[in-house]
């Protein structure tokens, strides 16, 4: 989710109408080509600072992304006040990408298979997509920053799998690293068994970092975490608390009991970021600065039942008498 801020729009404004008049000159017939569904309803509304974009996933009953659907299969509501959509793209469009890489003892299982995983990954992904790089034992590292992919596999390939586990605050590294992110479009891929053991930041600062970032967080890691010293329910907060951190920006938890399992799982989230929709709302409601405003998109498909995958809300930051 991007709420655009001032300085943007209005360059952005001025932009679109220097390129009006140029277009307008070579055009004669002064005709004006119809919209398409990546165009503005109403382009002088972009001039809003309130508008909420998100990235949005489709998917059948096996988890696969839905494609080539128009923007009257989308209704958009915000505290349960349906929303008017000004904005709707199918374009792929490259993506900021952190990778926080679990180097800890506990993924020595895993680790052998990252290097393939991560190449699938990147020659799935977008070709002009940036990368950095976060590993974690005991500390997080940020060893790679603004990268190409091939740079990605080369220093992933150099890790080892030692000592503890600071997840959490790996994770919220992440979140602080993308807010210096290139492209608007921005993911999270963490590496990792999920089980914390050093950090610093506890779950909750980590929850609340998470619901106030501008990304989508995908996780991937093993089924089986014995070997990380959890018993039963050490397990299953981990499983509960990784579903959480991602379901509510719009990403998906996956843990493989099979560790062949994961150059595949791993590759079709790069295919699935490339199959997103963009939409963008004004909100219609009255701004509530500091609150939640909880998001839910329906997507009318009678042929199949779908699953949508987008971010559950943001926080309001605007003023209560903004205009």
């Amino acid at each position: 989710m991007n709420i655009l801020s001032p300085a943007s729009v209005l360059c952005g404004a001025l932009l679109y109408l220097i390129l009006g008049v140029k277009i307008q000159a070579q055009n004669p017939s002064n005709q004006a080509p119809p919209l398409k569904d990546s165009e503005v309803t109403n382009p002088a509304l972009r001039l809003n600072t309130n508008l909420v974009t998100l990235n949005v996933s489709v998917l059948d009953q096996d988890g696969n992304p839905v494609v080539g659907l128009n923007r009257q299969r989308f209704d958009v509501y915000e505290d349960g006040v349906k929303q008017s959509l000004e904005f709707f793209s199918t374009t792929d469009s490259p993506a900021s990408v952190g990778v926080i890489f679990d180097r800890s003892s506990s993924m020595q299982l895993l680790l052998p298979r990252s290097r393939q995983a991560f190449e699938s990954f990147v020659q799935s992904s977008h070709a002009a997509d940036e990368y950095f790089l976060i590993a974690f034992d005991k500390k997080p590292e940020l060893v790679l920053e603004r990268a190409n992919g091939e740079t990605l596999l080369r220093r992933i390939s150099q890790e080892r799998a030692s000592g503890d586990t600071s997840l959490y605050d790996a994770i919220l590294m992440g979140l602080k690293n993308l807010e210096q992110a290139k492209y608007p479009k921005r993911t999270l891929l963490i590496f990792s068994d999920g089980v914390d053991t050093s950090s610093r930041t506890s779950y909750s600062e980590l929850l609340k970092a998470v619901k106030e970032a501008d990304c989508q967080i995908f996780f991937v890691g093993s089924g089986d975490i014995q070997s990380a010293g959890c018993g039963r329910f050490c397990q299953m907060q981990t499983f509960n608390r990784m579903h959480d951190l991602a379901t509510i920006t719009g990403g998906q938890a996956f843990f493989l009991m099979r560790p062949q399992a994961v150059e595949h799982t791993i590759t079709q989230i790069a295919l699935l970021l490339r199959q997103q929709y963009s939409l963008g709302y004004l909100p219609n409601n009255e701004p509530r600065k500091g609150k939640w405003r909880k998001i839910d998109i329906k997507v009318t498909l009678s042929e199949i039942k779908a699953r949508v995958l987008a971010r559950k809300g943001y926080f309001d930051r605007l003023e209560a008498n903004s205009e």
